[in-house]
């Protein structure tokens, strides 16, 4: 049976959680065939966090790796440029990705896509088969700390092991920044609520 990275990394996770759940160590980094996923704690209920304590035993076997984010950024002021370039058409030649949870609110870049970062894992197949052409991906969260980074590199390092070339990148600054600069502008962001960024 042929399994993608993708489902490696789901079935580690899930065995993990029934496995593994007398937690020690503090900040770990685990890598599973070049899977990169950052431990630390967050408040987005991530189905990362609950990796934070993993314990080390004779039993199960980990690789523990310092993992590396997507350490590509773009400014803010970069993607306006090419938001606005009319001659760059969204979905193909360039996509955002907005891996917002439940805070998925206040405003979203226009014509972005919402891939919620507790779900990623299970949906960045059919992310990939559909939008493995588009040269330009940029990943977004609330603040591009943590969600944006960790997704950004497993679609990355997905895109990689299958050949394909695309331009991964995360936003700068993330939605909170991206807001604070456009919000006067409708074509750079939709649905927002200033109400939200009091």
């Amino acid at each position: 049976m042929t399994y993608s990275l993708a489902n490696l990394a789901r079935y580690f996770y899930s065995f993990s959680n029934s496995n593994l759940n007398n937690f020690s160590s503090k900040r770990l980094y685990i890598s599973i065939f070049s899977y990169s996923f950052s431990s630390q704690a967050n408040c987005y209920n991530s189905p990362f966090h609950k990796l934070d304590h993993l314990r080390q035993s004779n039993k199960y076997q980990t690789f523990l790796l310092r993992g590396k984010m997507s350490d590509e950024f773009i400014k803010p002021s970069e993607l306006v440029e090419i938001i606005k370039d009319t001659t760059k058409v969204p979905g193909k030649d360039y996509l955002v990705v907005d891996v917002r949870d439940d805070d998925y609110e206040g405003g979203n870049i226009p014509n972005s896509i919402n891939s919620p970062s507790t779900k990623f894992l299970d949906d960045v197949d059919g992310l990939i088969s559909k939008y493995n052409q588009v040269p330009r991906i940029v990943f977004t969260c609330a603040l591009s700390q943590v969600r944006g980074p960790k997704c950004a590199r497993i679609f990355k390092e997905v895109t990689e092991n299958m050949g394909t070339n695309q331009k991964v990148q995360v936003l700068q600054g993330g939605i909170s920044e991206w807001q604070s600069q456009n919000k006067a502008d409708p074509k750079l962001i939709e649905n927002y609520d200033p109400d939200y960024w009091e």
